[in-house]
């Protein structure tokens, strides 16, 4: 009984942490930002698995946009 109660609850946990809401982060640099957004973009290609198109659009508008927090607050929006 103990062991089906703890393979039940080791099974509902990492659903939960799942639906959590992830912290949105402000005060980041946006070039360093925009810098790991495009090796993940690389990477992703390169794996054959390319983020969908409205996605990578997103993120070309947030390369192009001035302002850190903005910036940051596009690309958090768009991943």
């Amino acid at each position: 009984m103990k062991t089906t109660l703890l393979t039940v609850f080791a099974c509902l946990v990492p659903l939960a942490l799942l639906r959590a809401e992830l912290q949105q982060v402000h005060k980041v640099d946006s070039q360093p930002l925009l810098l790991q957004v495009k090796r993940l973009q690389e990477a992703l290609d390169y794996l054959g698995e390319p983020l969908p198109a409205v996605t990578a659009q997103k993120l070309e508008t947030a390369t192009k946009t001035k302002g850190g927090v903005k910036v940051t607050r596009l690309v958090q929006q768009a991943l």
